[in-house]
């Protein structure tokens, strides 16, 4: 990749079509390479996992509920992203990131408590 905002124009009489790369996909791997993207969308991936794995085996009608709700917000923002760099607008990104964080932390948690001796 060639690094972070950097699929733009290098000087003002340059041509280019656009300012930037509005799908995110592409943005992506132009900016970080094979293995930014990899990692980007495997953290992406993995949340998805996490909350298709949740609905099946939770009893917590809330549990489930939350991983709904986080996999129509990914599967959301990445048709989404398709069409405009999603990931890169900060009050998305801050708040899709916070919000993944806070539902797949909670739905990972361990419920086994220590024993007491």
């Amino acid at each position: 990749g060639s690094g972070y905002a950097t699929l733009t124009k290098e000087t003002v009489g340059q041509f280019t079509e656009a300012e930037s790369t509005d799908n995110n996909f592409l943005r992506t791997l132009g900016e970080t390479g094979l293995l930014g993207f990899v990692t980007f969308y495997g953290v992406v991936m993995m949340s998805l996992f996490l909350s298709v794995k949740a609905i099946f085996t939770s009893r917590s009608r809330f549990d489930q509920y939350l991983a709904i709700g986080l996999i129509s917000a990914t599967v959301g923002l990445l048709l989404n992203a398709i069409y405009i760099d999603v990931f890169a607008a900060s009050k998305i990104a801050f708040t899709y990131w916070a919000i993944t964080g806070a539902i797949v932390a909670y739905l990972t948690k361990d419920n086994r408590h220590p024993t007491q001796e």
